[in-house]
């Protein structure tokens, strides 16, 4: 209780000193918010499970409690139940034990304090422990199909059934395979109700609009994309809807030309027919998962968001082939079990573009693995094909890509509806982010086993490095890819755009998902599209429109899949592992074996290892491999920087072809048995070094620059002439240059970071 001053807490090996009342708020790294609505730039964000400090307190005294028959218990019968939790601490023949949901109260009621539910979460600066046990102790996150990491369109306008078809079909013929259709809210009578309904809130379908709904669903299934519908459930059911006599009749109401029967989340009787007289039947023709777009308030007893959360995500799951999924809001602490989130409607600036890299990977502090943001913006602002292709890469880079715009003529969003250089880098965004499909779903799957986030601040794997909390704007893909969007616009000077990218010294604190014996991670990175080698620490990054900064640790291992094949790219100078997983993408996830009745899924291991002379590739098998994995399963292993002669030997595998394309060994291979193996080997050192800033880069950014053409030759050659030692003092005393591009020039030439 709050009487009791002497609650004390003491960890010499994490220097925790923590006695009750000791407020940590400033050294948290915070968590996420319920909504982006109408953000320009950045927001507050609330209080994370991780703290420089090394610990943060939780007081979930106030937190309605889910039962385990989904009735909620809400904040005033919980003081209660606590009130009396001394008394009896069992619940009592026949009632259910409760499950806490947690809205970050403060446990005082009319002025009084009342016992207390806290909780304490001291891991000094392992934070990937801390979220991995708070995961294990609030449910650990369910894993997505796989339809979800694919592209989403959405758009609020009223489209018509054949605009509809017609979107999808641009998609399919520009090679981009649309995965999602969201179907904004003029699916239903928004208009001419007949009674007075503001039609925010419907469930019948609009036959101007779509004459045939069935029809409609089946050719976008036909097209292998899933459907989901817009709900706005806070106005209730109106008389004009289809099933309203029907609703009227089993909730003991008299039907009435104009009634209303209001929303009522906290009674089980309407919950039970709001899903079985309107969502139900809509699921029967084919509507794959529902748009959960609560707006309205945090209710008095329970917040109706985590009423709607939980119980539309157990609805949904109540067919045992296919995994539940929602797209909704964030409803607090243990908001993980009913993913995924959609952040709200962001105005369209450049401010809020930054904002989204960091808010995305913080709410890993709360466990919060999946944030689907309006790429592109939302509304107002000021929109350009620069800002637009930059959002979409950021989006290509994030596990979740949706894009989407409020009712406005002038806000575009599909790539052929721009000029010709934004709709091509836009398309190319769009199909890596398809490429991607492989990482990002064997990440989901570590997030719902291991409890790993699929996106994690830097800080994570650098927790005693001051700059890893310094670099908001990238983040972690696994443990060995770093992203860093480019998110401001170009300079007019030199057109580029940059970013400052932080990359970090090898930790004892990393490999959080391979054994303790794996060896040390390695201090050379590698960027992704280029090749360019990095040491760790500060690099400023300079890039045109086509550039994605991708940072991968020597070793690392990327999967993507291109044209239905496995292609994995592999970097030199160190040795890693992936953990690939594989499965049918929709059936419900258990854990059995298949030969014990279970699912079928299967685990690739992949392993690089690394010395001067030579580089490995070995994959194990686990798992059940038939109906999800070929057999003489055909790899493309394309091995980054690695000289042209390199021999290559293999075990248990065919080697089908080998091309050197660029600086990179292209393998296609055949697996023919696991465990297998692929090595090149070259004497005098296998790996080329891409080291520095090169005479052809430093050509490239001076023939971008906003200068006269003689004065890009004259610093050119002056530059070329100048020994390796004095370049730096011959950029520092080029008189004919900007300073903004001797500076730019500084970064580059002296990898002085920023």
């Amino acid at each position: 209780t709050k009487e009791n001053k002497n609650i004390t807490i003491t960890s010499n090996k994490l220097d925790i000193k923590w006695k009750y009342g000791d407020d940590e708020s400033a050294a948290n790294l915070k968590g996420t918010t319920r909504t982006l609505d109408e953000v320009n730039g950045s927001c507050p964000l609330s209080k994370g499970l991780i703290s420089r400090s090394g610990y943060s307190v939780v007081d979930d005294s106030l937190a309605p409690i889910i039962n385990e028959n989904g009735t909620f218990t809400p904040a005033s019968q919980v003081i209660s139940l606590l009130q009396h939790s001394s008394r009896s601490n069992s619940p009592k023949k026949g009632q259910s034990s409760p499950k806490r949901t947690s809205n970050n109260n403060s446990a005082k009621v009319d002025g009084k304090n009342i016992e207390l539910d806290i909780y304490f979460f001291g891991y000094g600066h392992n934070y990937n422990e801390c979220i991995s046990d708070f995961l294990r102790m609030s449910a650990q996150p369910p894993m997505l199909p796989r339809f979800a990491y694919g592209i989403w369109w959405s758009r609020y306008w009223a489209y018509t059934q054949d605009e509809m078809l017609s979107i999808a079909d641009d998609f399919l013929s520009h090679n981009i395979p649309l995965k999602v259709f969201v179907v904004d809210m003029d699916w239903h009578i928004v208009k001419n109700t007949g009674n007075d309904s503001s039609g925010w809130t419907g469930y019948t379908f609009n036959h101007e609009l779509i004459p045939d709904p069935v029809g409609l669903i089946q050719q976008l299934h036909d097209r292998g994309i899933k459907v989901t519908f817009n709900l706005h459930p806070a106005d209730g059911v109106w008389s004009h809807e289809t099933m309203y006599n029907e609703f009227a009749k089993r909730m003991g109401v008299e039907p009435d030309p104009k009634g209303h029967i209001k929303f009522d989340c906290e009674d089980p009787k309407f919950m039970k027919h709001y899903f079985e007289l309107l969502h139900h039947p809509l699921e029967k023709i084919g509507v794959d998962f529902w748009w959960i777009d609560w707006q309205q308030g945090f209710g008095e007893q329970v917040d109706p968001l985590i009423v709607l959360n939980h119980d539309h995500f157990m609805d949904s799951g109540r067919n045992k082939d296919k995994r539940p999924f929602i797209l909704s809001r964030w409803c607090g602490l243990g908001g993980q079990r009913y993913p995924i989130g959609f952040s709200g409607d962001t105005e369209i600036e450049w401010e809020s573009l930054q904002f989204q890299p960091y808010f995305t990977a913080t709410a890993s502090n709360v466990g919060f693995g999946f944030w689907s943001h309006d790429i592109g913006g939302h509304m107002k602002g000021h929109e350009n094909g620069e800002l637009y292709v930059r959002w979409l890469q950021y989006g290509a880079l994030s596990p979740i890509l949706r894009m989407h715009s409020t009712s406005n003529p002038f806000l575009l969003r599909l790539p052929w509806q721009y000029d010709r250089e934004t709709e091509y880098q836009a398309i190319r965004a769009l199909q890596f982010h398809d490429e991607l499909t492989p990482l990002f779903y064997s990440l989901g799957y570590i997030y719902h086993r291991m409890g790993i986030m699929p996106v994690r601040p830097t800080y994570y794997i650098a927790p005693e490095d001051e700059s890893a909390y310094n670099c908001p704007t990238q983040y972690l893909l696994g443990d060995d890819i770093i992203v860093s969007p480019i998110v401001t616009p170009k300079n007019t000077l030199t057109n580029v755009a940059k970013t400052a990218v932080f990359l970090p010294q090898p930790t004892s604190i990393e490999d959080v998902t391979n054994s303790n014996s794996a060896p040390m991670k390695s201090d050379t990175w590698f960027d992704f599209q280029t090749g360019r080698q990095y040491s760790s620490g500060w690099h400023m990054v300079h890039g045109e429109l086509e550039s994605i900064p991708i940072f991968v640790r020597g070793g690392g291992i990327v999967p993507t899949e291109v044209k239905k094949r496995l292609v994995c790219h592999v970097f030199p100078k160190g040795s890693s592992s992936f953990l690939l997983y594989e499965d049918d993408g929709i059936s419900s996830i258990d854990e059995k074996k298949n030969e014990e009745g279970g699912r079928s899924f299967h685990i690739t291991h992949i392993a690089s290892s690394f010395e001067k002379d030579a580089l490995a590739v070995t994959f194990t098998s686990e798992g059940v491999r038939k109906g999800i994995v070929e057999d003489n399963r055909e790899v493309l292993l394309i091995i980054r920087n690695v000289r042209k002669s390199a021999q290559v030997t293999s075990e248990n595998v065919e080697i089908v072809s080998k091309k050197q394309h660029g600086d990179d060994c292209e393998l296609t291979i055949k697996i023919k048995k696991y465990p297998c193996r692929v090595e090149l080997r070259k004497l005098d050192g296998i790996c080329i070094e891409k080291v520095g800033f090169t005479y052809q880069m430093l050509f490239n950014y001076l023939r971008r620059c906003n200068l006269n053409t003689h004065v890009k030759f004259v610093v050119y050659e002056a530059l070329k002439a100048a020994p390796e030692n004095e370049k730096v003092q011959a950029v520092m005393n080029a008189n004919l240059l900007d300073e903004q591009i001797r500076i730019d020039l500084l970064s580059e030439i002296g990898d002085f970071g920023y």
